[in-house]
């Protein structure tokens, strides 16, 4: 009978312990649950702005020096492609510091960012010499990533199931 109230209290501290490790367990999911809608809410409708703008202006081609070099001199152009690219910069920002999720990010436009780029990747060059080394570093470290994960994994999504048994 002496040992009861210890059994008590031991019984008591393990429920306590499973109820924190519980707790804790659904904070986390909850902040993930959380990250995925942010991304999918604010990341992406910025992203498909910023897509259709950067295509509508620009097209689908590559930038090329003299292009690169027009768009640099002229302030409205400078100034439209910039707070385009600047978009996804503050998108890739998001996701480098975690407050965006990137997988998300991935499944959503990982191609598109990755095509972006390297459209304008002569005027990011430019930028960087001319202004600051820093330049679209986010950006770039995002697209990084995608390449790599596109390298390692490719995306088979579309691909058609047992094409290969013919």
């Amino acid at each position: 009978m002496e040992y009861f109230p210890n059994i008590i209290s031991a019984i008591g501290l393990m429920a306590l312990a499973i109820q924190l490790h519980l707790s804790r367990k659904e904070r986390r999911a909850y902040h993930e649950r959380t990250k995925k809608q942010a991304t999918l809410e604010h990341a992406g409708p910025q992203w498909v702005d910023a897509k259709f703008e950067l295509e509508t202006r620009f097209g689908n081609e590559l930038i090329q020096k003299a292009k690169a070099d027009e768009i640099f001199k002229n302030h409205e152009l400078k100034a439209h492609v910039d707070r385009l690219l600047s978009s996804l910069e503050d998108i890739s920002a998001g996701v480098n510091a975690g407050i965006y999720d990137g997988d998300i990010l991935y499944r959503m436009c990982a191609t598109s960012f990755i095509r972006s780029f390297e459209r304008f990747k002569t005027y990011i060059e430019l930028r960087r010499k001319e202004e600051s080394q820093e330049m679209y570093i986010e950006l770039e470290a995002v697209v990084t990533t995608f390449t790599e994960r596109r390298r390692k994994h490719p995306m088979s999504a579309g691909d058609i199931l047992h094409s290969n048994d013919l």
